[in-house]
């Protein structure tokens, strides 16, 4: 794994990206890097921290690992959050499942045409 600084441009990072990890420990509401992960298609392994407020609310009773429309795995501890990367950087079939998820929980969540009809 590779622990990125600074970077001018965070998409073509993030497209090159097997996994993004977010040990989130604190926050509230919409995590903006998780979202543009998602957004190039990279899945994500983060807290329930990291989790609030993105999830499609229609499937949420999921528990840790095990989450059924989640764009990566949400983990409850330190030893979750280290197998569920290793996993989701080495199992091909998991990791273009998650991506497909991210992919519709992108469409389904922060589509932009559904946000500014709601604005208007």
């Amino acid at each position: 794994f590779l622990v990125h600084g600074h970077v001018e441009d965070l998409d073509g990072i993030l497209k090159k990206s097997r996994v993004l990890l977010a040990p989130l420990r604190f926050g509230a509401g919409i995590k903006g890097k998780i979202v543009d992960a998602w957004r190039c298609g990279c899945p994500v392994i983060t807290t329930p921290v990291g989790a609030e407020g993105m999830r499609d609310m229609s499937n949420a009773g999921v528990t840790s690992g095990t989450e059924a429309s989640w764009g990566g795995r949400i983990v409850m501890n330190e030893d979750e959050f280290v197998s569920n990367a290793v996993s989701m950087y080495y199992d091909k079939t998991l990791w273009y499942e998650c991506q497909g998820q991210a992919r519709s929980l992108v469409n389904t969540l922060f589509d932009r045409n559904k946000n500014l009809s709601i604005v208007d």
